[in-house]
Formats: structure tokens, sequence, C-alpha cells
């Protein structure tokens, strides 16, 4: 993987890009207070974090140069959860959420560029916690592109990035599979005790267990 560049802009806002082979990932975290709904703004002591993966077909533009690229959007998912300052600090809730809410509904096939974004939240994260907000909006982009391969056409390229990117999971689930999925009742003996989506306990509510075996309040899951 080559070098990462870091880009710093006067209204907090950073970004990073990286190459893994044919795939050029890119993240950015800045604060955004419209991400807040209004029903939860001064009600939460922690931080809101709205994380939007989008994956494209990439297209260099003769000279290579970035600022020309041509880009086919090929699917966004959008992942919403909350944590509370001293687990943010902590790193283990925050990398939590972000490896079982968030990453794996996007190509994300190499660790250590799934590190590289829980780091980069976490940092920038813990900049912010001296605004004084209630909750702490954290908007983090991830753009994950897919390099267009020469003499390949528009057609084939997005065939290739869409089966090798396996964007069609990124279609959200129906009503009808949520409700479908298996009801479980809660257990004290749990290691998680939280539901990853709202961060209240587990304890409380009609409960659901995913394919993926993580156990969210079913009422999260439809949010």
């Amino acid at each position: 993987m080559g070098t990462a560049s870091r880009l710093r802009h006067p209204k907090a806002i950073t970004a990073v890009s990286s190459y893994d082979m044919d795939v050029k990932y890119s993240y950015c975290c800045r604060q955004d207070d419209s991400i807040i709904p209004e029903k939860r703004k001064g009600k939460y002591d922690g931080f809101f974090v709205d994380v939007r993966m989008c994956h494209k077909l990439r297209k260099i533009a003769n000279g290579g140069s970035d600022a020309d690229d041509n880009e086919v959007k090929l699917g966004t998912v959008r992942s919403i959860f909350t944590v509370n300052r001293s687990e943010f600090l902590a790193g283990e809730k925050l990398r939590y959420l972000m490896d079982t809410w968030c990453l794996p509904f996007a190509y994300v096939p190499d660790d250590s560029v799934k590190d590289s974004i829980v780091d980069e939240v976490r940092r920038f994260g813990c900049s912010m916690l001296d605004l004084g907000l209630k909750p702490l909006p954290l908007l983090v982009d991830v753009g994950i592109n897919m390099l267009h391969l020469p003499g390949e056409s528009e057609d084939e390229g997005i065939a290739r990035a869409m089966m090798k990117m396996n964007v069609w999971d990124c279609v959200p689930a129906t009503k009808a599979s949520i409700g479908a999925l298996e009801e479980v009742a809660f257990d004290g003996l749990w290691s998680v005790k939280e539901c990853g989506k709202c961060s209240k306990t587990l304890a409380v509510g009609k409960l659901a267990r995913m394919p993926c075996s993580h156990v969210f309040h079913r009422q999260c899951i439809y949010a």
C-alpha cells in the first residue's frame, strides 16, 4: 500500500487517501452539526457518528490528475451510531462499532486500511472533545474507488467493479427480511450488553439477532 497523504482544513476537516492494488480509498472526518436530529440535540453527552461509504468506478483522465477524474457512482451505504465520551476515548467500543456496524458493508478487505480508518476517526473525534456540544457530531465519508483499467469500456469497468466490490450487498434490507430475523431474549452473561446502534441496554426492548450473530434492538435495525 502506498503512503497515506493527510490534508488539513481550517474548518477542522481531515482527509486521508491511500492505494491498495487497483482500489483507492479516501476517508474524511469533519464536524457537521446538520447530522444531529432535532430530537437528539442537547440530550446525549457523547458522539453521534454518521459514516457514509460510497463505492465508485474512477477513470483517470489524460495526465492522471485527480481533479479531472470521471467517476461513476455504484452504491452508497450509511451507518449511524452513538458512543459516549469515555468509551470513545478508550477506543474499544468505537472499534467494535466500526468493525461490526459499518465497515462490513463496504469493500475494505485490507485490515490495515480498516485500522487506519478507525484510528483517524478516533484521532479526529478526540480533537472535538472541548467543543462543549451535546452530542458531538462526527461525519465520516469513506470513498472506495475502483480504478478503471486501460482499454476497458465503461460497462466492463462497472461490471468488474460491482462484482469485485459486491456492491449488490449495499441494497437496504426489506422490512420483511428484518421481521424474519431471529428474536432472542437478553442474557446477562453476554459480553456486550448494549445495542451497537443506540448504545442503550439490551435488557430492555425486543431484540433481534443478525446473520452475523450480533444482537440489536429490533427497532434500531428498522431505523
